[in-house]
C-alpha cells in the first residue's frame, strides 16, 4: 500500500477488502465486557452510586474485600448498562447479577 495517511476506518475498510471478514456472534459475556466500567467499592450496605445503594445476596463474600485488580485502590469493576436500565451490575471476576436499590 502506498504511504498515505488513512483514518482507522479507512484502514479497516482496506484490510477487509483484501483479507475478508468473518462475522462472529457475541456471547452474553462479550456484551458485558463491552459495557463502560465504573470502579466502585463494595461496602457492607452494598454498592453506592450517586447517593443510591444497590444490594444483592451475591455481594456477601465481597463486602469489605479489596478487588484483586492492581492500581484501582481496591475497587471492583462494575459494568454500567444504559441509563434506561434501573440498577447496576457486578461482573468478572464476579458473576453478573442485577442489583436493585
Amino acid at each position: 500500500m502506498p504511504r498515505k495517511a488513512l483514518t482507522p476506518n479507512q484502514m479497516w475498510a482496506a484490510l477487509v477488502a483484501v483479507a475478508g471478514h468473518v462475522p462472529v456472534p457475541l456471547t452474553g459475556r462479550d456484551y458485558l465486557e463491552l459495557l463502560p466500567v465504573r470502579w466502585q467499592a463494595i461496602t457492607p450496605a452494598g454498592i453506592t452510586i450517586h447517593h443510591r445503594t444497590y444490594d444483592h445476596d451475591l455481594l456477601a463474600p465481597y463486602r469489605r474485600q479489596p478487588s484483586p485488580v492492581a492500581g484501582r485502590g481496591g475497587k471492583w469493576p462494575l459494568p454500567r448498562p444504559s441509563r434506561s436500565v434501573p440498577g447496576t451490575g457486578i461482573s468478572p471476576p464476579l458473576e453478573w447479577a442485577e442489583c436493585r436499590r
